[in-house]
């Protein structure tokens, strides 16, 4: 089979573009955040799978996790017992899917 051959029988991979992929949806916020003087962390924590995308640090000592997902995905399992214990811990965790949601959320804790 020549190369032309493979690439006209190569499966085609089509992209929806009207789904907003979770990284436009984390950067759009992250932007955001530095904008209300925020800051809006990626922390990695080695050999901790399941940790938030972001920890907001707001000020007087005020913080809160978002996980951001592309519409219509959802929260693993290791996802899912992280935010059980950040929550336990009285933390706010939320899951952002669409621009605006995470700066709603960042809104209520400024003001």
């Amino acid at each position: 089979m020549s190369v032309s051959d493979f690439l006209n029988n190569a499966k085609k991979v089509t992209v929806d573009k009207t789904v907003t992929l979770e990284v436009t949806i984390e950067d759009h916020f992250v932007k955001y955040a530095k904008s209300k003087g925020c800051l809006a962390y990626k922390l990695i924590i080695l050999n901790k799978r399941g940790f938030p995308d972001r920890t907001i640090l707001i000020g007087d000592g005020k913080l809160f996790f978002i996980e951001f997902k592309q519409k219509g995905k959802k929260l693993s399992p290791t996802q899912i017992t992280v935010k059980k214990i950040l929550v336990g811990f009285g933390f706010g965790y939320y899951v952002c899917d669409e621009i605006g949601q995470a700066e709603i959320i960042l809104n209520k804790y400024i003001n």
